[in-house]
């Protein structure tokens, strides 16, 4: 009796561990369904992303060579190529703000102000390279380099930061729609308070991404590139662990300037 008992006893554990496992499974396939339809109704997806560009003054003797070991150490980790993209320089920046029609925001010193808008410059032509291709691109600075493997696939709606940082600083967005956001004005026009990219030295951005900063860009005012792309105006991820880092060895060609006019930009 005792062992019929005990028996009856260790079958019911054994049912009980099964219906829970079963439980388990159920769940997390459930939970694999929802992921993937929340995906599909906020349009992210698992894009494959090969092309890389580099933003490179190939003027500036600095900012090619930090370009070519960036080029070096995409190869040597990721295996996959990169190519050089002619950045816009101080030079060249109010040509491109004019024949787009760009409104420039950020009110600083005329010699920094034609370099930030260089700087922006460069991104913009690209997102329209990424228009115009309808593919998803790498974008790189010349002073990001290569820590580790970038996968072939990323899952990302608009954008997806590469590279470590933080995006707990106030920045502006004209966003209408951001109406749970602080608003500022400028110009007679409201902006408000956003999340923004902690540096563009190396993120992808999706063609329909590309479309909503271009059209941002021509709509309202543009400013440094890390603090035009906002939450407010893309979808904006971060990939873990981030496969890029900052090659400290080479500042960028921003805070060089910025230390040879003696100021902050």
């Amino acid at each position: 009796m005792l062992n019929h008992l005990l028996g009856r006893r260790n079958t019911s554990v054994f049912f009980n561990l099964v219906l829970n496992l079963k439980y388990f499974i159920n769940l997390f396939v459930f939970r694999n369904l929802v992921v993937k339809a929340k995906y599909s109704i906020l349009g992210v997806e698992n894009r494959k992303v090969s092309k890389k560009f580099i933003i490179t003054l190939v003027e500036d003797p600095p900012s090619l060579e930090a370009a070519e070991q960036c080029r070096q150490s995409i190869h040597r980790h990721d295996g996959g190529a990169a190519e050089y993209f002619t950045a816009v320089d101080e030079r060249h920046s109010e040509a491109v703000f004019k024949k787009y029609g760009i409104a420039w925001m950020n009110r600083g010193k005329r010699g920094s102000r034609k370099v930030l808008m260089g700087c922006f410059s460069s991104h913009f032509l690209l997102w329209l390279k990424c228009i115009e291709r309808d593919e998803p691109i790498m974008i790189f600075e010349s002073d990001a380099l290569c820590a580790g493997a970038i996968p072939s696939r990323l899952r990302f709606r608009h954008v997806i930061n590469l590279l470590d940082g933080d995006y707990r600083r106030n920045c502006f967005v004209q966003n209408r729609a951001a109406l749970f956001l602080d608003r500022k004005s400028y110009h007679g026009s409201t902006y408000y308070a956003a999340y923004a990219m902690p540096r563009t030295a190396a993120y992808a951005v999706s063609p329909d991404g590309a479309r909503r900063l271009v059209k941002e860009a021509l709509s309202g005012f543009a400013r440094p590139a890390d603090e035009f792309m906002t939450k407010g105006v893309v979808d904006i991820v971060e990939h873990h662990p981030p496969p890029m880092r900052v090659n400290a060895e080479f500042p960028s060609y921003i805070d060089r300037k910025s230390k040879q006019q003696g100021s902050r930009f």
